[in-house]
This record gives C-alpha cells, structure tokens and sequence, in this order.
C-alpha cells in the first residue's frame, strides 16, 4: 500500500491510471472517495482525483460527518466545511453536486471508541441529554442534503447500523469502478469510518446482482500516515 501511495504522490496521471482510469479514449469511471470529515479526502487523494477528472472520469466524494462536539442541533461548522470542500474539488474538475453528505456528528462516534459515556435506546441510536435521537444534518437549500433524505424523504437517526445501512447504499447506487476508501490510521473516527466501509463492501458483495461486481479497491491513511498510526 505504502508503495502504492508513494506512486500517487509522484505520478498522479499514472496512478489513476493504474487504478482505473484508462485515458479520454475508453469508457467513463465511476469513483468514489470515501472520507470521514472534510479535508481528508484532499489528503487521500487529491491527485489522484484530479487525474480521474482530468480523463473524464466521474468522481464523487462521501463525506461522512460534519459538525464536531455540539449538542444544540446546528451543523454551521459541518456546512462551512462542506463550503470549503466544493471548493476544492470545483479546482479539481469536480463539480460540487458530486459531494455526497452523509450528515453524522462525528463526537457521537468518536466517543464511542475513547471511552466516552453516550447514551444509547433500545434501537442502538445515539441519544441526546433529553433522551431524543440525533439525526444525520441536511442542507438541501445549500446543495448538501443529506444522503438518506435525497432516497428516502426523511432523515435517518444516528447509529452505527444506520451508518453501515448509508455505505450499503452508497455502493449500490453509485456502483463504482474505482474506490479509494480511509485506512485504520491514527484517528479514531477514521478507524470508524474504514471499518464501516470494508463491512459494507462485503454486504454488498453478498447481495443478489452484486456477486460478480469486483472494483478496484484502495486504501489511504489521511490523518497520521503510517509511521504514528
């Protein structure tokens, strides 16, 4: 993997062909960037998405979570990011509709992994301190609905089956080509959100219409690399 990233970082046009962009002259990808917050998927793989943009490709960035640490209900931190991500891939050649918002809070996840105390239902979902759920954000007048309310019309309570549920159906609807998903790096949202992939990823393998489908699949460390992770 290591070998591989190096290869990214000093010939980007060839690493995505390598990993499948193929040049103008062959059928367009679909690829899919699998990243926990905003700004790791420009450490991951900035380069190697602009290279998929520049032959053509279609690119699509699934952003995972948003705000960090709020209990209010607001998710201005998570759209300012949001902002600042469009933005980016807009001087990459990816338009700012190909960002996908899960919409999860990530302190809710993190805590889950360092010993926090969180309150959880009956169902597995994340409570608040009054005892309601949290729900995924959504900024459908900005351009950033959330993914679950873009194919259900509702927003979806946070758990980590329902987290799971949304990279399932990320999978089946995209279908993608090429996916450049977080490593276990250093961070422990990160770990979350790799773990979560890979299982959804061997869900979908197993599903009717899905057990041939075989994309190419790489990780990336983004948070620590791994010398400290």
């Amino acid at each position: 993997m290591l070998i591989f990233l190096c290869f990214v970082l000093l010939f980007p046009t060839e690493a995505a062909e390598a990993s499948g962009g193929t040049g103008e002259n062959s059928d367009k990808q679909t690829v899919l960037v699998f990243a926990p917050h905003q700004d790791d998927e420009a450490n991951m793989a900035n380069a190697v998405m602009y290279s998929h943009a520049k032959q053509g490709d279609d690119v699509y960035v699934i952003m995972t979570f948003g705000v960090d640490n709020n209990n209010d209900g607001t998710d201005k931190q998570g759209l300012a990011r949001l902002n600042q991500s469009a933005k980016n891939l807009e001087c990459l050649g990816i338009p700012r509709s190909h960002l996908i918002y899960l919409g999860y809070e990530q302190h809710q996840h993190a805590a889950g992994l360092t010993g926090g105390q969180l309150k959880f239902n009956e169902l597995g979902e994340i409570l608040r301190s009054d005892n309601t759920p949290y729900y995924t954000f959504s900024h459908p007048k900005q351009g950033f609905p959330s993914f679950h309310s873009k194919l259900y019309g509702e927003e979806y309570t946070m758990s980590e089956k329902h987290m799971l549920d949304d990279f399932v159906d990320v999978f089946k609807h995209y279908r993608p080509d090429v996916v450049y998903a977080v490593n276990y790096d250093g961070h422990e949202g990160h770990r979350w959100v790799a773990s979560l992939v890979d299982q959804a990823f061997g869900i979908v393998k197993q599903t009717e219409g899905f057990e041939n489908y075989c994309p190419r699949y790489y990780q990336s460390m983004s948070y620590s690399s791994a010398w400290s992770a």
